[in-house]
């Protein structure tokens, strides 16, 4: 397993440890994420250590140290995330971004006027970018999500003094450890002591949200169909938590895994007529998921319940959810519970 020991001064410098080398992860003890489960910061008198967890397989990835008073000044970062966005916005940092990935996507006005003025470069995706274009960037730190493993080229791209760091929010079992991940770009952009600020302030709101939540046990159902099979998230994921801590009854809570199940069709149906909330089916209006879905009438939700996305501002969601998960969830328990409607933040109920 090769680990990865980064040293922050503000220029990156990386050396790689052989694969005999045994670095052993922060300790619980002194580890400041409460809730992250790939996400480990120490803080030192001298330094900072950041770990990230590989949670394919639960060891270490990388590790790095920020030498504190560094000048991060001249960061610049290219981000193949919304979420990524979403975070830096928060902090106020998106003037450090130089690349993004698809700006069609992207919902942030700021970026969109800086693509407008050829002052931030767009890649279609992680997976298909153009490495002397990203050269030209000058990006100093790439972040992106590991969807498919490293990032591409990743050897290449260290060799001329870019950093490739996973960011694995995604993979999160619960929604505070998913908006914990500010921390990591709070310390990339000399703004840790502001990354602390904003995470307890949403600690506080969702903790507050899920005193208020009644259990209700509505029966609820997520996802749709995606070529022949039928994504939904995963009993062990941040989404099912989010569910739970509203007050519903996922129907898939007890399953194993932190992403997506992919299911055919005729089992969700069958699966989920007792359903009474169908949440996030992509779509806007029950024709176009139709048109999409056929098959869509037949689940429970459609002929006997309700339907709820936030499909009618796709990018504002994708960009803002894992900072705004207490917001998720106050939709969320509004939505089981059927009151104050009309003051959602992020869903509109699908008719």
């Amino acid at each position: 397993m090769k680990i990865w020991f980064l040293s922050l001064v503000w220029v990156l410098l990386l050396t790689a440890c052989s694969n005999n080398q045994e670095i052993s992860p922060i300790s619980d003890e002194k580890n400041i994420c409460r809730y992250s489960k790939w996400l480990r910061i120490a803080e030192f008198p001298e330094y900072t250590r950041l770990d990230i967890i590989n949670p394919d397989d639960n060891k270490l990835l990388y590790s790095f140290n920020i030498v504190k008073g560094a000048d991060v000044t001249d960061s610049k970062l290219a981000v193949f995330s919304s979420t990524h966005i979403g975070m830096l916005a928060e902090l106020n940092s998106l003037s450090d971004v130089v690349a993004v990935s698809d700006i069609r996507f992207v919902y942030n006005e700021l970026l969109i006027n800086k693509y407008n003025n050829s002052r931030l470069t767009s890649f279609d995706s992680e997976n298909s970018y153009n490495p002397e274009k990203l050269l030209k960037t000058g990006a100093k730190v790439i972040v992106h999500s590991a969807f498919s493993g490293p990032f591409p080229n990743q050897d290449k791209l260290i060799k001329q003094g870019i950093q490739c760091l996973a960011n694995f929010d995604w993979k999160e079992t619960h929604p505070l450890g998913k908006a914990e991940w500010i921390l990591l770009f709070g310390y990339l952009t000399g703004k840790s002591d502001l990354a602390k600020e904003k995470f307890k302030a949403i600690e506080t709101a969702y903790l507050s949200e899920v005193k208020l939540a009644k259990r209700t046990g509505v029966t609820v159902i997520s996802g749709n169909v995606y070529g022949d099979f039928w994504d939904t998230p995963a009993g062990e994921s941040y989404h099912a938590k989010l569910i739970k801590d509203a007050g519903g009854a996922y129907i898939y809570a007890n399953t194993k895994g932190t992403g997506s199940l992919s299911l055919q069709l005729e089992k969700v149906i069958s699966d989920g007529q007792a359903a009474k909330i169908w949440l996030n089916p992509s779509f806007s209006s029950k024709e176009k998921l139709l048109v999409a879905n056929p098959k869509a009438q037949f689940i429970g939700a459609f002929k006997n319940g309700k339907i709820y996305c936030y499909a009618h501002e796709t990018n504002r969601f994708w960009e803002m959810n894992a900072i705004q998960p207490h917001l998720i969830l106050r939709d969320y328990r509004r939505i089981f519970e059927q009151v104050d409607l009309e003051n959602l933040h992020f869903y509109k109920e699908v008719k």
